[in-house]
């Protein structure tokens, strides 16, 4: 009879031990797949997440653009539209649209160009900076944009930027984008100071600020009245159902007659009016759009919106964080 050799069990257990590791392995192997499989579905779903909420941006940016569509339609935003019975469905998707006119901005050219130092200055104190870095930015702005090498009293010119390592800096020209003035030397100082500073300044209007849309604190600025004062007109303009774009609105036809609301002097005229306007061909459209959590935002800067020929001036996609 013949036994089996001892020295054959350790090879058995070697084998099994051997197996195990094999199985916990290809466990790992598995669970890795598994989460980078999970990982793809994911990343997949907020993609075409987002691209959902762009497309009702779009969506939003092409209802507004409607000859048929004024201000503050209920059909400019999908949750409205549903309540007026113009769609169907649910807030996990959606879109909403706002139409409002580009010159409630200050054109940061045109306050340049004409040299209204008291007008920018203020408006920098406003944002929270001292006055002797108002009228250093004020004059930083000035060399930027003007087309001789010449600088202002506390300005910079190309000695300046090439010192920092920026070559054929300042452009000696306009601003074409708001993100040029971020350039300026001594802008880092407002950024810290109002990093919304942006909301402030357009480059495409006339020059003028739209006395029936801006906002108190510009208007104050621009008409050099309190802000409550401000703030009263603004409510004024709303009427009595107290909310913007709706029938019962009371515009001021004229700068003029904004004047006599709020009781400007000649002096104050002759300094103010030329700031001031109502009616203007420039339009912003910002058009948020939503699917599912994801969001994104649409923003136009459009000239003739209601013509026959509208023309895009400026385009921007934005995610919306909350």
């Amino acid at each position: 009879m013949q036994y089996p050799s001892q020295n054959r069990l350790p090879l058995k257990g070697s084998a099994l031990v051997a197996v195990f590791w094999f199985l916990a392995v290809l466990s790992l192997a598995i669970i890795a797949a598994m989460k980078l499989v999970q990982h793809d579905v994911g990343v997949t779903t907020i993609e075409s997440q987002a691209m959902a909420a762009l497309l009702e941006a779009e969506k939003g940016v092409a209802i507004a653009a409607s000859q048929e569509v004024e201000s503050g339609d209920p059909i400019l935003s999908s949750k409205k539209s549903e309540e007026s019975g113009f769609t169907e469905g649910d807030d996990s998707q959606g879109y909403e649209a706002v139409v409002t006119s580009e010159s409630k901005k200050f054109n940061i050219n045109t306050i340049l160009t004409n040299g209204d130092m008291r007008l920018l200055w203020s408006i920098f104190i406003e944002m929270g900076l001292e006055l002797q870095d108002a009228e250093e930015l004020s004059d930083c702005l000035i060399d930027w944009i003007d087309a001789n090498d010449l600088t202002q009293n506390k300005g910079a010119e190309l000695a300046y930027y090439e010192g920092k390592g920026r070559l054929n800096q300042p452009f000696n020209r306009p601003f074409y984008h708001l993100d040029e003035m971020a350039l300026v030397k001594k802008m880092d100082l407002l950024e810290k100071s109002e990093p919304a500073w942006r909301e402030w300044f357009t480059v495409w209007t006339d020059g003028r600020v739209n006395v029936n849309e801006a906002e108190p604190e510009i208007l104050a600025q621009a008409a050099e009245i309190s802000i409550e004062e401000a703030r009263t007109v603004v409510e004024q303009i709303k009427g009595p159902d107290e909310e913007r774009y709706t029938e019962d609105d009371v515009e001021f036809q004229s700068a003029t007659e904004f004047a006599d609301e709020v009781g400007l002097s000649d002096l104050e005229r002759e300094i103010v009016l030329p700031r001031l306007g109502t009616n203007d061909q420039i339009n912003r459209v910002e058009s948020t759009g939503w699917s599912y959590g994801a969001k994104r935002k649409i923003v136009l800067v459009i000239s003739g919106l209601k013509s026959q020929r509208p023309k895009i001036l400026e385009r921007s996609i934005e995610p919306v964080h909350e």
